[in-house]
């Protein structure tokens, strides 16, 4: 067992003698977002200990090199604030509650994206609560929403029968990630046909990162996804705005959906709601586009 003799990585770890590996045994630091090294003493990071990052409740970030190919059971539990991680391709095993309780964590991205996508199926596994994932392949990138859901339990007494009820479409979203990847036809489908039993939240978002990113998109899912939207324009705007949600915002007014009309009144929200920097994405679109309307006086 090896301390972090600089004091800068603020990591326990050990050599492994008979390998050019090395294994993260324990994070010593208390930082908000941190970067795991690639390499330790000449020898490549592999395999992330069980409990090695637990209950470090500041962590709202981290940052997994290429290379590991191992997070060990509960390496990230409770991790209450963890927000977002970012990961390789490489990871081949997922220990048992290695992200349980991580309630906040909401944002994903996997690098260097080459037939695998086993991190990602084993992450997913472990959350319940709607993922932003973002897939970094050679070619594009790719953003895919996994919608919340819940599993609940209905007791039929004089039968002595417990029936599973799920709640939202998110188990169904995350069964179409498969070892190498993600079947994409297969998500958008799921689109078609449970939308209506997601929040509109999670419709909206599915939708609007599919055309922003249109990933291996069919051109009849581009042309559903796009309907979608258009008409629901006007309420997702003012979602958008309310919640400041300015990239999604900025995403939506490139679909172009939203007409001189709409622009005015999606600019008289935003100012009721004092939001000043939704109100200035909003106003450079539209002098961009419209261009800045000239005051005209009468004398």
């Amino acid at each position: 067992m090896k301390n972090d003799i600089t004091g800068k990585l603020h990591l326990k770890y050990k050599l492994e003698a008979k390998s050019s590996s090395v294994t993260i045994t324990e994070y010593l630091g208390n930082f908000l977002s941190y970067k795991i090294p690639e390499v330790l003493e000449g020898k490549t990071v592999t395999k992330i200990e069980k409990y090695a990052f637990h209950e470090h409740r500041e962590l709202e970030e981290v940052m997994i090199p290429k290379g590991v190919v191992e997070i060990g059971e509960h390496s990230f539990y409770n991790c209450r604030n963890l927000h977002k991680v970012i990961m390789p391709d490489s990871i081949r095993f997922f220990g048992d509650g290695a992200f349980k309780n991580c309630e906040k964590l909401h944002t994903i991205e996997i690098n260097n994206i080459h037939n695998q996508m086993f991190s990602l199926k084993g992450i997913l596994a472990e959350l319940n609560q709607e993922v932003i994932v973002t897939m970094h392949y050679d070619d594009a990138d790719a953003v895919l929403v996994f919608p919340y859901y819940m599993h609940s339990f209905e007791e039929n007494t004089p039968a002595r029968i417990v029936t599973q009820v799920t709640v939202g479409s998110g188990v169904h979203y995350r069964e179409c990630v498969y070892r190498e990847d993600a079947l994409y036809n297969e998500y958008d489908k799921i689109f078609s046909a449970e939308k209506s039993i997601d929040v509109t939240e999670s419709a909206y978002k599915i939708a609007l990162y599919r055309l922003a990113y249109p990933y291996s998109l069919s051109e009849k899912m581009r042309q559903e996804y796009y309907a979608y939207i258009y008409e629901n324009r006007m309420k997702l705007a003012d979602n958008l705005l309310r919640k400041e949600y300015n990239d999604m915002l900025q995403k939506l007014l490139e679909l172009d959906v939203l007409n001189r009309d709409d622009m005015e009144t999606v600019i008289e929200m935003a100012r009721n709601y004092g939001l000043m920097q939704g109100l200035s994405i909003l106003l450079q679109y539209h002098n961009e586009k419209y261009g800045i309307k000239k005051k005209t006086f009468e004398f």
